[in-house]
C-alpha cells in the first residue's frame, strides 16, 4: 500500500491484503509497539492508493490476536472500497497455512 501511495502513475490489476491493518491492539511488548508505531501513525493517501488498484480484496480473521478486525474492515471498505472477507476463528494468518488465501487471490485474477 505504501508503495502504491508513493509511486506516480502506477496502476495494478489487483491486490490481496492478508491480515491487513490500520489499527492494532494487544501487541506483545514495547519493542513490537515501537516497530509498528510508524506504520500506525504515518498518514496514508487513500485516494491515491484507491486509484492505483483495480480490485482490492482483504482477508481478515474474526479472532486475530491483534484485535481491531471491525475497525480495520471499516477503513478498508470506506476509504478503499475494498471487498473484505472476515473468516471466523482463523487466528492470525501467519501462524498456519490457510487455503482461503489462494481462493481470494484467484478472485482478483479472474
Amino acid at each position: 500500500m505504501r508503495y502504491l501511495e508513493s509511486s506516480n502513475d502506477v496502476k495494478i490489476g489487483g491486490a490481496l491484503f492478508v491480515a491487513g491493518w490500520f489499527k492494532l491492539d494487544n501487541l506483545e511488548d514495547k519493542e513490537v509497539a515501537r516497530i509498528a508505531e510508524p506504520w500506525l501513525t504515518t498518514p496514508i493517501n487513500f485516494e491515491k492508493v484507491k486509484n492505483s488498484i483495480t480490485k482490492l480484496h482483504v482477508l481478515l480473521s474474526s479472532d486475530d490476536p491483534y484485535d481491531c478486525t471491525e475497525e480495520n474492515k471499516s477503513v478498508f471498505i470506506e476509504k478503499l472500497s475494498a471487498e473484505v472477507l472476515v473468516e471466523n476463528d482463523k487466528g492470525h494468518f501467519t501462524r498456519e497455512k490457510y487455503e482461503g488465501i489462494l481462493e481470494e487471490f484467484l478472485k482478483i485474477a479472474s
